[in-house]
Order: structure tokens, then C-alpha cells, then sequence
């Protein structure tokens, strides 16, 4: 009986650090509040404005703030349906950021599922460009909410390079797939900071060199190494977009821990082009 217990007690000692560590990644990984004070805000009649945009008139900085927060848009997605006087564009993206659609949870491995839109679909991106990065707070596994996230390779064709789920290699994929998503984030290197489209087109072509058929870990990007870095050998959704900034020399500050979609959407390196399903963002 004596020489029972102490196996007994590592067990116990081994369960409650396992226990502890899975909360610590869970706080890591807690879906953001980035997006509540956007969502708490009610929706307004934004017609005026959007004669405005149409009439190519200059907007003040309340009325571009009004427009972002109404629509989802960043400000670089605003610039860019400004400049192209997308008057239409602006009411369809304020209609999908306060929306609150119908969704169908629908199993993509043994243990992880998504929810998917019903009879309904995101608006497209305005301004894709190549080296952005998509983030979903859809998918979850045993009912923990972790997201997903996607390196856009071919902003023109419209392709991304993607680690979507255990037991796959990362592949290419269309970027049609993340309009079916309730929630969806693109975001883009900042650009009072980088030369945003040039490292993005670098990052891309890194990506297809060294991340692309490669198998998915679900523990890659766990303890991120500091850069410069190698390629890995295996990857997770938010480690392929880490690693494919960081083999070109651009460190996403994704805490110095993990590479997840939630640290992917905190990244100090990083602002926000365009989102939608703003309630469904609310945490």
C-alpha cells in the first residue's frame, strides 16, 4: 500500500500541471476584446456619407472614424474604397459588420469543427494584396474556440497557403472559402512602419518555398525561436504566417510565447485592413 502512493501522488502532481499548463495556454489564447467597443456601437444611417464618397468629396477625420466603425473597414481598407468612390461597397460591409447571421457548426476532422454562414456569404475583400493575413475565430477542437488563420500568397488570384487541420500538410487553397466564415479579419503590416507590400510580396515567396507540404503540429509555434530562424518541419495555422515573416527578417511580436490567431490578431506589427461579422467577434 505504502509504495502505491507515491505513484499515486506523481500522477495526481503530473495531472495538476497538466491542468495548469492547459489554462496558461488558454488565457494565452482567450478569444480578444479587440473588437467589443466596435460591436457595442449602434448601427447609424451612413447615406450622407456615402454621396460624399461618391461624389469624390473630402471626408473629415470624424467622418472617415464614423465610416470605420460602421463598416469593419481599417484604415487601409478605407483608403483604398475611397479612392475607388465605392459608395455601394461601404452599406454592404456596414450590413455584414452588424449582422447577426444564421450558422451551422460543421465537423472538419476527428476532433475539430467550424461554423459556417447559412444562405449567406461575406461581402469580397476590396483590397487584397499579397502577404496579408486572414484570421477566423470559427473553428475549435473538444470546444475550445482557437481560430484559424491563412497567409494570402497571390492577393490577385486570390490563394492562400494554409495549415488548416490535423493529419493534413499545408496547402494551397482559395480565399473564397473565408467568406463563409461568421467572423473574418484581414490584416496587413503597418504601414507608418514597413514597406508593407514589398515584405508581404517577400513573405509570400518565402512561404512557398519552405512552408508550403509540410506537415501539420499543433504544438509548432509553441516557445517561438528568436530570429533569424530556419524553416520548420512541421507547422500549425498561425506558425506558417509567423514563420513566413520571420524568414525574411520581420518578427510579428506574438507575445515571444505562441504563434496563435488570437496573438496573430494583438500583434503590435500588424493593423487591421478590413473585418466582418463584428457581433459575432464580440467577446
Amino acid at each position: 500500500m505504502s509504495r502505491r502512493w507515491p505513484k499515486r501522488l506523481c500522477l495526481v502532481l503530473a495531472a495538476l500541471i497538466t491542468f495548469i499548463a492547459l489554462r496558461a495556454c488558454s488565457e494565452l489564447m482567450r478569444e480578444p476584446g479587440m473588437t467589443a467597443a466596435q460591436t457595442q456601437l449602434v448601427q447609424v444611417d451612413i447615406t450622407d456619407l456615402c454621396e460624399q464618397v461618391e461624389a469624390g468629396e473630402e471626408l473629415s477625420p470624424q467622418q472617415r472614424q464614423t465610416l470605420m466603425e460602421q463598416t469593419g473597414l481599417g484604415e487601409p481598407g478605407l483608403e483604398a474604397v475611397l479612392e475607388d468612390q465605392n459608395a455601394e461597397y461601404l452599406l454592404e460591409c456596414q450590413q455584414a459588420w452588424f449582422a447577426v447571421p444564421e450558422t451551422e457548426c460543421i465537423d472538419n476532422g476527428l476532433t475539430s469543427s467550424e461554423e459556417l454562414l447559412v444562405d449567406a456569404r461575406q461581402p469580397r475583400f476590396h483590397d487584397l494584396q499579397t502577404g496579408d493575413i486572414l484570421v477566423s475565430l470559427n473553428s475549435h477542437t473538444v470546444g475550445y474556440r482557437h481560430g484559424h488563420a491563412a497567409l494570402v500568397v497571390d492577393g490577385e488570384m486570390g490563394t492562400t497557403l494554409e495549415a488548416a487541420t490535423m493529419g493534413t500538410d499545408s496547402m494551397l487553397l482559395g480565399v473564397s472559402h473565408w467568406r463563409d466564415y461568421p467572423s473574418v479579419v484581414q490584416l496587413r503590416l503597418k504601414g507608418d512602419s514597413y514597406d508593407a507590400q514589398a515584405l508581404g510580396e517577400q513573405a509570400a515567396e518565402a512561404a512557398l518555398e519552405y512552408l508550403q507540404g509540410i506537415p501539420y503540429d499543433l504544438f509548432c509555434g509553441f516557445l517561438l525561436p528568436s530570429l533569424p530562424v530556419e524553416p520548420p518541419d512541421t507547422v500549425q495555422c498561425a506558425s506558417l504566417v509567423w514563420y513566413a515573416y520571420a524568414l525574411i527578417g520581420v518578427d510579428l511580436h506574438l507575445n515571444g510565447l505562441m504563434a496563435s490567431p488570437t496573438t496573430l490578431l494583438n500583434s503590435p506589427e500588424l493593423e487591421v485592413v478590413q473585418a466582418f461579422g463584428g457581433s459575432y467577434l464580440e467577446g
